[in-house]
């Protein structure tokens, strides 16, 4: 697995043609741009291996999430990291992220603090989802069930509802 850069986080997924939505502050990220930007022919990658062009690098930070928070506050938690700050700060990085021109004012303040070629290891691009998750959502538990009431929730984006899409390359999971 290969590690990324913070400006790689927010900008190469900040985009909104690469979010898909016009929420801000999406949950999940998978089916909204990890799985697609790693997608390479008939399977895929690690989006950080894309991203590096397949150089290995040694990451300085690590950092895992969970698939149901705010992707939104991933980003904003890597940022702030790379600010320097300490606590619960990331949420005012979150709402930098996402007011007009925010991505460029922390892409600045990064770089004045020489924060741009800190290298993180972050689960979500660093490990290929294709090989693990990205054709399906396990079968479905019994229905009437809390069990299946929660796989329910997962399959969907929290934002739109809308489900997230399964992706068709036939990489061996």
């Amino acid at each position: 697995s290969h590690p990324c850069y913070p400006h790689h986080v927010y900008i190469g997924l900040g985009r909104p043609s690469v979010m898909m939505s016009s929420a801000p502050q999406i949950y999940g990220g998978q089916a909204e741009a990890v799985v697609p930007m790693s997608r390479t022919g008939a399977g895929g990658s690690a989006l950080a291996t894309v991203w590096n062009e397949g150089r290995p690098m040694l990451a300085q930070r690590m950092v895992t999430h969970s698939w149901s928070n705010k992707f939104s506050d991933l980003v904003a938690a890597v940022v702030a990291d790379g600010l320097g700050l300490m606590g619960s700060y990331y949420s005012n990085v979150a709402i930098r992220l996402a007011a007009p021109g925010g991505v460029d004012v922390l892409r600045r303040a990064l770089g004045s603090r020489g924060a741009l070629n800190i290298t993180y290891w972050v689960c979500a691009f660093s490990i290929n989802q294709h090989a693990s998750i990205c054709g399906g959502f396990g079968p479905a538990p019994q229905e009437g069930t809390v069990e299946r009431d929660e796989w329910e929730r997962k399959r969907s984006d929290t934002n739109s509802g809308a489900q997230f899409r399964i992706c068709p390359c036939t990489q061996p999971k």
